[in-house]
């Protein structure tokens, strides 16, 4: 418990909250993800290989996505809404060179 001089809040641990473990759905690399984004070196290497600074589009989106499967009672329906919604919308990235077929000095 924690308590104040006028609310007393029970912290219940996390394992009671979300039902489905880690090794069902684990947020944790869509945590890193975004917070690998917002940092400071991947702003900059962004600035420097496109101009703009990147936008971290879909960050917290797919961190919401998913609590929201994590929270599922049924395991098959928290991979489903991880599939759907967070893997079939990413697209691949494109690729930052473009190979030439001959070296522009010829």
């Amino acid at each position: 418990f924690f308590s104040t001089n006028r609310v007393t809040v029970k912290i219940l641990p996390l394992v009671s909250v979300m039902p489905q473990p880690n090794s069902v759905v684990d947020c944790s690399p869509f945590i890193d993800e975004f917070w690998r984004c917002v940092t400071l070196g991947n702003q900059w290497e962004s600035f420097y290989r496109k101009g703009i600074l990147d936008s971290c589009e879909g960050g917290m989106t797919n961190i919401y996505t998913c609590f929201k499967a994590k929270s599922q009672s049924d395991e098959a329906r928290a991979i489903e809404i991880i599939r759907a919604e967070i893997f079939n919308k990413n697209p691949k990235p494109e690729p930052m060179w473009k190979l030439k077929e001959a070296p522009s000095w010829d």
